[in-house]
C-alpha cells in the first residue's frame, strides 16, 4: 500500500473543519500525520482575498492546545506518529533578510522544517506540507501523483494568490507541496537558509520587502531545486 506523511505545522486554526478533506486527497493509502504546532489556536480574522472564507471556528479562541485535543481532532483510523507543541516566543526565531520579512514569517519557517525533522525512519512514497486552514477542492489522480513524484518533482498548487496563476517569475504558493523525502527536506529547509536567499536576493538588486511567496521560491533556488516543480490546480480555499 502507498504510504503517505502529511506534516502539519504552525497555527492549529481550523483543523477540525479542514482534515476530512485534506485526508480525503489520500484516500486508500496508508496515513501517517505529523505535528509541529503552537500551543494557541491563532485564529485570524482577516480576509485576504476572495477565496478566504469564514471559518465555524468549532474550537474556542483561548483554548490551550494539547496532545488529547489533537488526537479528538484526527479520524481515529489515522495514524499520528508524533506531535510536538511549543510555545510561541517571536524572539526565539530570527531569520535576517536582507530588506526583511514579516516576524512572523520566521516562526513559519522554523516550524516548518521543525515538523519535517519529526519525520520516523519510515520509507514513505509521498510526503505532504499542509497549513491547517486550507481545504483543496481539486483531487490529483494517485497515479498521475505518484508518477510525478517518480520524475523527481516538487507539486505546488498552481495558483500563487487569488486569480493569479505563475507562469514563471519569482513567487510560488507556499501553502501545500508534496514530494519525496529528498526534495521536501530542500523545500523545508527555508529556516536554514538565510545567507544563500540574501545572496539571491542582492544579485537581483531587489529592493521590495520579502513575502512568503517569494522567500519560498528563492529557497528552491537556492536549494537548486527550482526546475523540478510540478503545477497542479488544487483550487484552495482558506478558512479564517
Amino acid at each position: 500500500m502507498t504510504r503517505v506523511a502529511i506534516l502539519y505545522s504552525g497555527s492549529l486554526r481550523n483543523l477540525p473543519e479542514t482534515i476530512d478533506n485534506n485526508l480525503a486527497h489520500f484516500e486508500g493509502m496508508e496515513i501517517d500525520l505529523y505535528f509541529s504546532i503552537w500551543d494557541y489556536i491563532g485564529y485570524v480574522d482577516h480576509l485576504n482575498a476572495p477565496d478566504h472564507f469564514r471559518a465555524k471556528r468549532l474550537l474556542k479562541g483561548d483554548e490551550i492546545i494539547t496532545p488529547d485535543l489533537i488526537k479528538r481532532i484526527v479520524p481515529p483510523n489515522i495514524n499520528i506518529k508524533a506531535i510536538k507543541i511549543e510555545s510561541y516566543n517571536p524572539d526565539n526565531y530570527k531569520i535576517e533578510l536582507v530588506n526583511g520579512s514579516s516576524p512572523n514569517l520566521n516562526a513559519q519557517y522554523y516550524k516548518i522544517w521543525d515538523c519535517f525533522s519529526l519525520l520516523k525512519e519510515i520509507e514513505y512514497d509521498l510526503i505532504v506540507r499542509l497549513r491547517c486552514d486550507i481545504l483543496l477542492n481539486n483531487k490529483m489522480d494517485h497515479s498521475t501523483l505518484l508518477k510525478s513524484l517518480n520524475d523527481n518533482k516538487i507539486i505546488f498548487a498552481s495558483k500563487i494568490w487569488f486569480n493569479h496563476l505563475r507562469q514563471g517569475g519569482y513567487d510560488i504558493n507556499e501553502m501545500v507541496w508534496i514530494s519525496k523525502l529528498d526534495l521536501m527536506r530542500k523545500a523545508c529547509n527555508i529556516y536554514n537558509n538565510a545567507d544563500k536567499i540574501n545572496q539571491i536576493i542582492s544579485s537581483r538588486n531587489q529592493t521590495h520587502k520579502n513575502y512568503g511567496e517569494n522567500i519560498c521560491c528563492m529557497n528552491l533556488e537556492a536549494e537548486g531545486i527550482i526546475n523540478n516543480v510540478s503545477l497542479f490546480d488544487f483550487d484552495y480555499n482558506v478558512l479564517r
